[in-house]
């Protein structure tokens, strides 16, 4: 898994029939951090509620799905944040209301 969590460590909620493979879904919420020189300081910004957990894919099954996390917009609305892309400078930002 790419944040290096062991899922066996995760409550399990409920399973989902994703491309044709069963996949657990499992409590986990996601601390976004402040970034200082383009590194990752132990200041958390916000965090993001996943409400129904996430769904992890197994490293068996990697080749079937995306090759990068994604954050889903039920995640993006139960935190109640905004996300901005801009694809010209390839960049991304997310805020939450004040």
């Amino acid at each position: 898994m790419w944040t290096g969590i062991d899922p066996g460590t995760l409550d399990r909620y409920h399973t989902v029939l994703v491309n044709g493979i069963l996949l657990g879904c499992y409590g986990f919420n996601i601390d976004m951090l402040r970034l200082r020189s383009g590194q990752p300081t132990a200041r958390v910004a916000g965090r993001l509620q996943t409400d129904r957990g996430i769904t992890i894919v197994p490293p068996e099954a990697e080749a079937r799905f995306p090759r990068m996390p994604v954050i889903g917009i039920r995640c993006l609305c139960t935190s109640r944040v905004t996300f901005s892309v801009n694809g010209d400078n390839l960049t991304f930002s997310l805020s939450q209301p004040s």
